[in-house]
């Protein structure tokens, strides 16, 4: 195989896969986050 054709397959791969990785965890971190704040509402009822 051609190193050229490697390396455009390689950059096309990761400029792919990049964006799903970050959508991925950016989801996971909100998801975290919003039930972060359902257990303080839920532990301390009196505060809110």
């Amino acid at each position: 195989m051609d190193a050229q054709l490697i390396q455009k397959v390689n950059a096309t791969a990761l400029g792919f896969l990049l964006p799903i990785r970050f959508i991925e965890f950016s989801f996971l971190t909100s998801r975290n986050q919003k039930n972060k704040n359902n257990d303080a509402i839920f532990m301390r009822p009196q505060q809110r």
